[in-house]
């Protein structure tokens, strides 16, 4: 069944690197492919189902195949949310859009004293994140330890970071208050970029809409705006 799945998602690869990416970090749990739409499930900090899909018919069969214990839902285009929601409540709720990077565009070059993340950086990462209710110190601390993390150090103390998400998206930048207008976060992000792309992956990342610094970030380096997704969770 994976090997189905992944040729599904190949079709459209850009549009589905989410999902692509997250079955090359994690284990399939199930799929159910009707026509040219599936649905994923699989586990990282959550058990999580996914879907990709352009047809709206073959989403309603899919959602028939779900079970009482479906309840988180990644990677969620716009159009999907009030098929998949509907008659549910919706206990939270996280939307963004989606920024992917060409390959032909170059990166500046790193003034920062940039290094790696290691496993014990998760607990103060979760305790100053801006998504820390979204986060869990054992999810940081496997991601860190499963794909690039980098961050810079200032008198051996986090002063900024940036790491991956289940999916490889680069995302939690992060620049403490009293260490920002350095150039941490360009430096930071560059430096990901760089990382990402030698494992021949694209890079992409999530930024809420009403982020216009980060958004500013990375038009500056040259990502472009794909699609707006969410993630989410639902009650009875």
């Amino acid at each position: 069944m994976i090997e189905q799945v992944r040729q599904l998602l190949c079709k459209d690869p850009l549009r589905n690197v989410n999902q692509y990416r997250f079955l090359e970090n994690y284990p399939l749990n199930d799929a159910v492919i009707i026509g040219n739409s599936v649905m994923i499930k699989a586990k990282s900090d959550r058990d999580w189902v996914m879907f990709s899909s352009n047809d709206e018919m073959e989403l309603v069969q899919l959602l028939t195949f779900l079970n009482e214990d479906d309840k988180n839902f990644a990677f969620i285009e716009e159009w999907m949310i009030p098929v998949i929601t509907a008659g549910k409540d919706v206990k939270w709720e996280l939307t963004t859009d989606q920024y992917y990077l060409p390959d032909d565009r170059e990166m500046p070059q790193i003034s920062s004293p940039v290094e790696s993340l290691n496993e014990d950086d998760a607990p103060f990462i979760v305790d100053n994140s801006n998504y820390g209710q979204y986060l869990s110190t054992e999810y940081v601390a496997e991601r860190i330890t499963k794909a690039p993390g980098s961050c810079v150090r200032i008198d051996y103390k986090l002063a900024a970071w940036i790491h991956t998400h289940d999916d490889m998206a680069i995302g939690s930048l992060h620049v403490m208050p009293e260490h920002r207008r350095k150039g941490y976060g360009l430096d930071l992000t560059v430096d990901m970029i760089n990382r990402i792309r030698a494992l021949e992956i694209i890079p992409f990342t999530y930024i809420e809409p009403e982020n216009e610094q980060s958004i500013n970030l990375v038009t500056k380096l040259g990502f472009k705006k794909q699609k707006r997704v969410s993630w989410f969770e639902i009650g009875e």
